[in-house]
């Protein structure tokens, strides 16, 4: 039997190189792919800055970023009640919450919903009322309302209270 050529052992050496170092070549892909989705995507700090983003995307403080409300209309069973629907955003804890308001008179509107900090852990939203200059229209009211609310970054655990008027309508209490 001939010995290899110093060709032929290049080649078997190349082969066992290369048998090696693909298997590591995919695996640092992986990791680097792990990290890019770590950093860009769990982070919202990162991603908001690498995005370019105007403005606080991360809430320090409770806020409410969007609600809408609806005119009041005459109803002899008005009742208050609210419901709640949470999820999280880039970290962040998001609340949607909807609710009817009674009122003394369908000539009421609501005001914005505002959200406070009770104590730390604890969120109160209100939701008031107001009488305009329309003519008094002699019959109880009901009012629609849907606020969008974002809590402080890092929030796992809370309290969420939403009031109308000087009336608790919904406790939510959320631990980890």
């Amino acid at each position: 039997m001939s010995d290899p050529s110093g060709r032929e052992r290049a080649m078997a050496a190349l082969g066992t190189l290369s048998n090696v170092l693909a298997p590591l070549l995919v695996l640092a892909v992986f990791a680097l792919a792990a990290i890019a989705v770590a950093v860009f995507v769990f982070d919202p700090l990162m991603f908001q800055a690498a995005a370019g983003s105007p403005g606080n995307v991360v809430a320090d403080e409770a806020s409410v970023f969007e609600s809408t409300t609806t005119a009041a209309g005459c109803t002899p069973n008005a009742s208050n009640n609210a419901s709640i629907e949470g999820y999280r955003l880039l970290g962040a804890r998001h609340l949607e919450i909807t609710g009817n308001v009674s009122l003394p008179d369908a000539a009421n509107v609501l005001t914005e919903p505002t959200i406070s900090r009770r104590s730390p852990g604890t969120f109160v939203l209100s939701i008031d009322h107001r009488a305009t200059d329309a003519a008094n229209r002699s019959c109880r009211g009901l009012a629609r309302y849907t606020a969008k609310v974002q809590l402080p970054y890092g929030v796992t655990d809370y309290e969420f209270v939403v009031r109308h008027g000087t009336n608790r309508t919904l406790r939510v209490i959320e631990r980890s």
